[in-house]
């Protein structure tokens, strides 16, 4: 999600997204928030936490390109991350 995120705002603004050569150069406020995406570790609420972030800058990317594929994806995007079977 986090690679698609920065593929579509680098594709935005101009740049090839196929080797991620201008990610950089992308704003902060756009490239900033998916650092809360990477993780340190591989449990359960490590990795929910980073879809989450990932989910939120992914949706709000799509928001800046299509608004309206963003309100009709939003809620079950959030969804799927909520709805797990299992406790957080």
């Amino acid at each position: 999600m986090r690679t698609r995120t920065l593929a579509l705002a680098s594709e935005r603004h101009g740049h090839d997204a196929d080797e991620f050569r201008f990610v950089d150069e992308l704003p902060a406020d756009e490239r900033d928030p998916l650092l809360g995406s990477l993780t340190g570790d591989l449990d359960r609420a490590t990795l929910l936490r980073a879809l989450d972030v990932a989910t939120r800058a992914f949706v709000a990317e799509l928001r800046r390109g299509d608004a309206g594929l963003a309100d009709r994806l939003s809620e079950p995007l959030t969804t799927l991350l909520t709805s797990s079977p299992r406790d957080r």
